[in-house]
């Protein structure tokens, strides 16, 4: 087989696995609205509007928060895909299946990252049609949809956790273990405030915040809608969750790999 035609089959096995991927989606897509709905209204109905106190003007803290969960929801929404696969490779092995295709084992690992972040980042955007509902004229449409920073925020944050996912699922022997990942209050700390509010009040536990690279994706994504003023440059977070991205996926899936001995 010539490289072109190897190149040609690779790419439509690559098309098919997102499109069935995405079906699958499909069919879970009212259970995944709801989900939305009900988690995230009640964030939101609560901090915006049952405790206005903390708000800087009415909602606003309400508005606050939907960014951020906007740009996290990825971190939520797969963590059922890495406990179901980490299943899956102590017991059944199903995923062998997918490992015998005629493409190469890297690029089918990517594809699952693409195709993840494809989902999360449709749910980023029913959040935010949902805080239109909540927020009503806070919130304008077509000010998120052409702001190239927000998208690009949404996206490169998506990428990040689907390719953190990829590292957990090769390094996490069993799911108990996610437990102490999921409950971080250092993470809580993230989602409702800002890290420059953080460091002027207590300098050195903002400096240990630094590490936590969901700091990043927070401030990254605030940054886009608020602006730099008050929050860590878009650009510096943009820049470290590409960076991450990048080694988070290379050794996830070089782990992966050598977990399931396809080295």
């Amino acid at each position: 087989m010539s490289n072109k035609d190897n190149f040609k089959l690779q790419f439509l096995i690559f098309i098919q696995i997102i499109r069935n991927n995405l079906k699958g989606f499909y069919k879970r897509f009212f259970m995944e609205f709801l989900a939305c709905f009900v988690d995230s209204g009640s964030w939101l109905i609560g901090y915006s509007l049952i405790n206005p106190g903390k708000s800087i003007a009415n909602s606003e803290y309400g508005l606050f928060i939907l960014i951020g969960i906007i740009g996290t929801n990825a971190m939520w929404k797969l963590i059922p895909k890495i406990t179901l696969m980490i299943n899956d490779i102590i017991n059944e092995k199903t995923i062998t299946y997918f490992l015998t295709l005629p493409i190469n084992t890297n690029i089918f690992f990517i594809i699952m990252a693409i195709s993840w972040t494809i989902e999360t980042t449709f749910l980023s955007f029913i959040f935010l049609f949902l805080g239109k509902i909540i927020f009503f004229e806070q919130i304008k449409i077509i000010y998120y949809l052409f702001n190239i920073k927000f998208i690009a925020s949404i996206i490169i944050n998506n990428l990040f956790f689907s390719f953190v996912a990829l590292f957990l699922i090769g390094y996490r022997k069993n799911t108990y273990t996610l437990i102490p990942l999921i409950i971080s209050p250092s993470r809580a700390i993230c989602f409702l405030t800002k890290w420059k509010l953080i460091f002027s009040i207590y300098k050195i536990f903002g400096i240990l915040m630094l590490i936590n690279p969901v700091l990043y994706s927070m401030e990254g994504i605030r940054a886009s809608v608020f602006g730099d003023e008050n929050f860590i440059s878009w650009w510096i977070c943009s820049l470290i969750l590409i960076i991450l991205s990048f080694l988070f996926g290379y050794f996830g899936i070089k782990r992966l790999k050598y977990r399931l001995d396809t080295i």
